[in-house]
């Protein structure tokens, strides 16, 4: 038997209550601080201002927030039986943090200050070995939330994964796709792709795509790729493909290739590849070679590391939206706290496009 409309309605109303004595209990919204508004509450919760307004009339009556004239509902804690509890997160990297690459640093340092703005805590372990996997699977009960940085499940003993598995709190904050986490919030690197090849045949580019090893087994650097190639037959422009070893092997070993691709085509100018430094290598032996054509030849990545662009005024990226992750994730994880699972696994953020800054690009 359905639900009457009238009985769908107390449902609605008891999932908002319940989710603002959630936040209250954990320090969300502390004591004495104001709610959110009608609307930012209506769309956290997916319900009508008007359920907000009936929930808000039920927990003022129960002392839990006060309402005063003009001004947004207060807090008032005390009038919840038992103590607050901050929450508790954990950031799990395959890095110690000396060794974070700088994208992954400028979410957790976003999702940090989140973090520290509701008085909650994120937690830094790194998995080096297996020892350190086992360690990091006996304290996973002690989290109200995991923040995976790149983890693959493939990479894990069977104990910590099957772990991850079944932790429905969970988020990956990278495009990897072998990921044991519940759901993953990171950059469209299709998009990346598609982007950088309406750039470049916009500028009127001869390009060498540079297609990493890594491309095998890493989705995002696939994805850039993938994206780039389809960006460049969609508007039927002609790009030229290169495999390479991201190892690069030796330096003869990259300049006899690209002296061979030169050979075969000599009008191109343009080097992409799936990360800024992987262009910026290549791009380098390119002028080894041809010195004459150095002030022309440009190069294209992804990552945004702002390094590359303000040194080098001749590469260009695509940025990861950093900011965008961190507060979407964050936002995925306290409404997890609340019992609310997110509409889709994968949330795809767009990337910002860090331009050429030469003269007569």
């Amino acid at each position: 038997m359905k639900p009457s409309a009238a009985g769908t309605e107390v449902l609605k109303y008891q999932k908002l209550i319940d989710f603002i004595i959630n936040n209250i209990r954990h320090g969300i919204y502390p004591d004495g601080s104001q709610l959110p508004s009608e609307s930012t509450l209506a769309e956290a919760a997916k319900v009508s201002r008007a359920t907000v307004r009936e929930s808000l009339r039920q927990l003022c009556e129960r002392g839990i927030i006060v309402k005063q004239q003009g001004r947004r509902s207060t807090v008032n804690a005390k009038a919840l039986p038992g103590r607050a509890r901050p929450l508790r997160f954990a950031w799990i990297s395959r890095n110690p943090f000396a060794q974070v690459g700088p994208v992954y640093l400028e979410i957790y340092s976003a999702l940090q200050k989140a973090v520290l703005g509701i008085n909650a805590e994120l937690v830094f372990l790194p998995m080096l070995n297996p020892r350190e996997e086992a360690w990091v699977e006996s304290l996973l009960d002690s989290f109200d939330g995991i923040f995976l940085a790149g983890v693959r499940a493939s990479s894990l003993i069977p104990g910590l994964a099957e772990r991850l598995r079944n932790t429905p709190n969970s988020i990956e904050i990278d495009d990897i796709g072998d990921t044991p986490a519940a759901c993953s919030v990171c950059t469209d690197n299709y998009r990346a792709g598609q982007m950088a090849a309406d750039y470049l045949i916009d500028h009127k580019r001869h390009v060498a795509a540079f297609i990493s090893n890594r491309s095998s087994w890493y989705l995002g650097f696939h994805d850039r790729a993938r994206g780039l190639i389809d960006g460049f037959a969609r508007r039927k422009q002609p790009l030229t493909l290169a495999q390479c070893d991201d190892g690069f092997n030796t330096p003869a070993e990259l300049h006899a290739q690209l002296a061979g691709l030169l050979k075969e085509h000599p009008e191109i100018d343009t080097i992409w590849h799936a990360s800024d430094g992987g262009a910026l290598i290549i791009r380098k032996a390119f002028e080894q070679i041809v010195p004459q054509r150095a002030d022309a030849c440009r190069s294209i990545g992804v990552d945004g590391v702002d390094e590359c662009s303000i040194e080098d005024p001749r590469h260009a990226s695509l940025k990861h939206p950093t900011a965008e992750i961190a507060r979407k994730a964050f936002q995925t994880m306290l409404n997890f706290s609340a019992g609310q699972q997110p509409e889709q696994r994968v949330c795809y953020l767009e990337p910002t496009l860090l331009p050429w800054r030469c003269d007569n690009c």
